[in-house]
């Protein structure tokens, strides 16, 4: 109808009796983009973890230990045990004799952070500086981790990410200013090739703070959550207009939450929602990244879920910038 309105009249092909055929031009959508989504991430991660892959089985977050998530070598078969901290980064903000690690992220390829858009620049201390690889407890040097540190070369921040018109694509890259060494305590991650709707466990992991109003934790935690719906997570956020003036867009976020007191906090801003992948060509059993933390509720507070960017709806984005 606004096509008439605007007088611009299809194209007759033929009639039947007195009645028009019109002919419509067939939209033809990109096939190589829609079946190259995600492709290169696919192939990046196989190309990371060429061998089968075996796996074991925050607000109320359990301590994480410095070598539990190893990749490990049984004679000639190699069984990869990939989780929290040996891919989780800390952002660092101000000066090098004083740096303020105020956000996470993950280590998705050999000189690329997938983060939050949020955390990117600090409106105290400006854009993020430093990254740290490897940590598990900031406040000693005596627990078996071997940390690697590195300065930011350049911040990538989603283009269509605007903090005052919403919490809606807050996902951002910081690109280093070297390659990691890949070692048992700093490994890369995968990132999640497939539209996740609900998943009976996930990991969270960050050093925020583990109580509302609590101090952020030196220690890396690791949280199990479950996803929650869409319909279930809108009644919970239905008061956050200004984070969330259009809802929330389920192609684009995911809800997470767990047990009363469970849940990502400040200072988890960034880091990686994980879950179980089984199958991706001959890789089972990794934990790929499903979502970058975004913001919530007061921590902790009666079940509120976290919303987290979800992974999947960006990730031509990401491979044009860490794989172009």
């Amino acid at each position: 109808m606004s096509l008439l309105q605007q007088k611009i009249f299809p194209q007759v092909c033929g009639f039947i009796g007195f009645d028009s055929l019109v002919c419509c031009k067939e939209e033809k959508q990109n096939i190589q983009e829609i079946r190259s989504h995600g492709n290169i991430s696919a192939t990046k991660c196989k190309e990371y973890y060429p061998e089968p892959v075996f796996g074991i089985a925050v607000v109320g977050g359990q301590e994480s230990l410095a070598k539990e998530f190893p990749h490990m070598f049984d004679n000639m078969r190699s069984i990869y045990q990939l989780l929290s901290n040996i891919l989780q980064a800390a952002i660092g903000f101000g000066e090098s004799n004083n740096i303020q690690w105020l956000c996470g992220g993950s280590l998705i390829s050999r000189n690329f952070i997938l983060t939050a858009a949020h955390c990117l620049v600090s409106r105290e201390l400006g854009p993020a500086r430093f990254v740290r690889l490897g940590e598990l407890d900031f406040a000693t040097d005596q627990d078996d981790a071997q940390t690697q540190d590195f300065t930011v070369k350049k911040i990538v921040p989603h283009p269509d990410f605007r903090p005052v018109s919403g919490r809606y694509h807050d996902i951002g890259l910081i690109e280093l200013d070297r390659d990691v060494e890949r070692t048992q305590y700093v490994d890369i991650a995968c990132l999640d090739m497939m539209r996740v709707q609900e998943d009976p466990q996930m990991i969270a992991t960050g050093w925020g703070k583990t109580e509302f109003s609590g101090k952020a934790s030196t220690h890396l935690l690791k949280i199990n959550l479950n996803t929650v719906t869409n319909d279930q997570c809108q009644r919970f956020y239905q008061n956050a207009r200004r984070e969330l003036p259009g809802g929330i867009v389920d192609d684009l976020q995911i809800c997470a939450g767990g047990k009363v007191m469970q849940d990502t906090c400040q200072g988890d801003s960034g880091g990686p929602l994980q879950r179980r992948n089984y199958a991706v060509g001959s890789i089972i059993y990794v934990y790929n990244i499903i979502g970058v933390t975004s913001f919530g509720k007061a921590c902790g507070l009666s079940k509120t879920p976290g919303i987290y960017t979800r992974v999947y709806g960006y990730l031509p984005w990401i491979e044009s910038i860490v794989w172009p």
